[in-house]
C-alpha cells in the first residue's frame, strides 16, 4: 500500500520572535480590557504546551476565545500545522 505524500507547508517556520510578538498582541488586546479572557487564552496555551490538549482542541478553543478578533485569529495560523490552518474574515467567512 502506498503511503500518502506529506503535505508541504510553504510557510517559513515561526520563530521565537514571532511567538513573542503574538503574545504581546494578545496581551495588548485583552490584558486590561478583558483579563479573564486573557487568562483563559494563557490557560489554553499552557495546556497545549503541557500536552494536556491536542492541536485540534487548542484550535477550537482559540477560535472560540478569539471570536471577533479576525487579525488575532489569522495571526494564530502561523503557529499551526498546515492541515489546521483556518480562513477567517471576508475571504473565509466569519466563524460565528
Amino acid at each position: 500500500m502506498a503511503r500518502p505524500l506529506p503535505l508541504h507547508d510553504p510557510r517559513p517556520q515561526a520563530t521565537y520572535e514571532d511567538a513573542r510578538s503574538y503574545m504581546e498582541a494578545l496581551r495588548d488586546e485583552f490584558a486590561t480590557a478583558d483579563p479573564e479572557k486573557f487568562e483563559a487564552i494563557l490557560n489554553v496555551l499552557r495546556a497545549f504546551n503541557a500536552e494536556r490538549i491536542d492541536t485540534a482542541e487548542v484550535v477550537a478553543r482559540m477560535e472560540e476565545l478569539l471570536s471577533g478578533h479576525i487579525e488575532l485569529l489569522h495571526d494564530f495560523n502561523q503557529f499551526l500545522p498546515w492541515c489546521y490552518i483556518r480562513a477567517h474574515g471576508p475571504a473565509g467567512g466569519n466563524i460565528h
